[in-house]
């Protein structure tokens, strides 16, 4: 799958993606002269992709790897990373050692996502040339940012190699030497890799100030601040960057995130979410953050909270299976009942969390309690009714392998304080239907919730069961995913966890049961920074003491 990698330091081949100013240059021998392809470079320093087109045709003066090359900048500058790839790897058979044309091949590699022919590029890289600051740099990059090839402390101490060179490859001037600013970018990534957040910090506030407050230094500084723990320097950070840059969404979702978390902010949320919601009214992560501002402005908005059903009742519609909606909306009515409204609220609560349960939600402390009570009324209620047989039944034994009908036949036995004969249910949906994958997916949550049929293995095999089948979704859609990282986590598969739950993460950034499973899972494979990073981005949008406590145990596993 194609992406578009983040800044990384690339030297021209950043400057060309992102039309970023950062200088570049070529001292790589007689067979690749700088000099010759400094039009095609200095056009698109300029921004002027028409020009650099231009000039890349122009190819009297240039020998094959200089032409190959200047075609490479162009399809890099046009997101062609496909051309771009094929090209530079011509430039590089003719001049191998030529620094331009490697940059361009690995940046193209990273942007197709063929992270493992990366990870070798640079190893060869590092060997062919050790004492290229150039090549060190862009190393120290990978190895803090990579998410499949990550090492902190190798890009440590690369970065520290470049502080005892005695003299640069590409000296100040020429159009690939690093400056200060691009060496800062690296040394940030690499502090917020290893854990070191006030050495970031310092690192973007330079950034920033040197920028003259560009918003995207900015945004670097609010999330040093943040994760440094200044919450009001990085509030402060990152409204500047979103009030300079009003079409970033990520900057003022996470600006909302802290204010939603900062007593007596609740009206600039209000505000802010107001806004967001008008410039994005079908994102989801949008929509929430408007939900979550409208409950903590009661005060403000008397009919807030019913403004918030109504937001996750119409984000249930879309996806019956929203942990976070799911779970927000049954501590919203649950509360309200505590003030004394009807009592259907309770019902409604009910169902929300069992199929929060069900989807693979956590029962935690704040929810222990309320679930238990809500269990019991369940089953006083079904006690009451004096009924032997569940009204359930008869739609399960008329197709027993009917997904649904077995779920909720299963969910009413539950109810009933009946787990051994929900698990028979189970057993016989399968049986009925071993190639329907709601059948195998029922099993799999099953066997994953607590009970006396309890089996992370038994739960993995059937997910493996479901992926086998002839059609299954490819890779797994996120319930599923979400589903086998438990599943691995418990089994103890620690790092086939880690990487589900960055597969989680990547689909969606502020879930908290993502962030925890990922913080789990890193910490039980000795990236104690990495689970700290998402522990605070966990604790940053709920506040739990279960969350705070593997905080403190991550901090002492770092200190050791």
């Amino acid at each position: 799958m194609k992406r578009i990698v983040p800044l990384v330091l690339l030297v021209v081949a950043v400057a060309v993606l992102m039309f970023r100013d950062t200088g570049g240059g070529e001292t790589a021998g007689p067979r690749f002269r700088a000099e010759r392809v400094a039009a095609v470079e200095l056009a698109l320093k300029k921004r002027d992709l028409g020009g650099a087109r231009r000039a890349s045709e122009a190819t009297g003066a240039m020998n094959d790897a200089e032409a190959a090359y200047a075609r490479s900048l162009v399809a890099t500058a046009s997101g062609d990373f496909e051309r771009a790839l094929e090209e530079a790897r011509v430039a590089r058979r003719t001049a191998p050692r030529a620094w331009r044309p490697l940059s361009i091949e690995i940046l193209a590699l990273s942007s197709l996502g063929r992270d493992t022919e990366v990870a070798a590029l640079i190893r060869e890289a590092l060997a062919a040339s050790p004492d290229d600051e150039r090549v060190l740099a862009m190393a120290a990059q990978h190895f803090a940012g990579s998410p499949t090839d990550r090492d902190p402390r190798r890009a440590l101490e690369l970065l520290e190699h470049i502080d005892d060179l005695p003299a640069r490859r590409a000296p100040a001037g020429d159009l690939t030497a690093i400056d200060e600013q691009a060496l800062l970018r690296v040394r940030y990534t690499v502090a917020m890799a290893t854990g070191a957040y006030e050495t970031a910090l310092a690192a973007a506030r330079e950034m920033a100030a040197a920028s003259g407050d560009n918003p995207a230094a900015l945004a670097l500084e609010g999330e040093a601040a943040r994760r440094a723990g200044d919450v009001a320097g990085a509030i402060d950070a990152y409204r500047r960057a979103a009030d300079a840059a009003p079409g970033v969404r990520p900057w003022h979702e996470n600006l909302v995130l802290l204010l939603l978390a900062t007593p007596g902010a609740e009206k600039e949320a209000l505000e802010r979410t107001s806004k967001l919601l008008r410039a994005w009214p079908t994102e989801r992560s949008v929509r929430v953050l408007r939900a979550r501002a409208l409950v903590r402005s009661e005060k403000l908005i008397a009919d807030g909270p019913d403004r918030a059903v109504t937001i996750y009742r119409g984000l249930l519609k879309e996806n019956p299976d929203d942990l976070e909606v799911l779970r927000n909306l049954a501590v919203l009515l649950y509360d309200w009942k505590q003030g004394g409204i009807d009592g259907d609220y309770l019902d409604d609560t009910y169902a929300l969390l069992r199929r929060y349960v069900l989807c693979g939600g956590v029962i935690d402390d704040r929810l222990g309690s309320t679930w238990q009570a809500l269990r019991d009324r369940a089953r006083e209620a079904a006690a009451s009714r004096g009924a032997t047989e569940l009204p359930q039944r008869a739609a399960f034994e008329a197709d027993p392998g009917d997904a649904v009908a077995a779920e909720e036949y299963r969910g009413a036995l539950l109810d009933a304080g009946r787990p051994e004969d929900a698990g028979l249910v189970v057993r016989r949906a399968l049986e009925a239907a071993p190639d329907d994958p709601g059948v195998r997916a029922l099993a799999a949550r099953h066997f994953l919730a607590a009970g006396p049929d309890y089996d992370a293995l038994a739960a993995l095999r059937e997910l493996d069961a479901l992926a086998a089948l002839p059609g299954a979704e490819q890779p797994l859609g996120e319930p599923l995913l979400w589903l086998r990282c438990r599943a691995l986590l418990q089994a103890r598969r620690f790092s086939e966890a880690l990487s589900a739950a960055q597969q989680l993460l990547a689909l969606r950034p502020s879930a908290v049961p993502y962030l925890e499973s990922a913080a789990r899972a890193a910490l039980a494979t000795g990236r104690a920074a990495d689970a700290e990073r998402w522990l605070r981005d966990a604790l940053s949008i709920e506040d739990r003491p279960e969350l705070r406590q593997l905080l403190e145990r991550t901090r002492g596993t770092k200190k050791q």
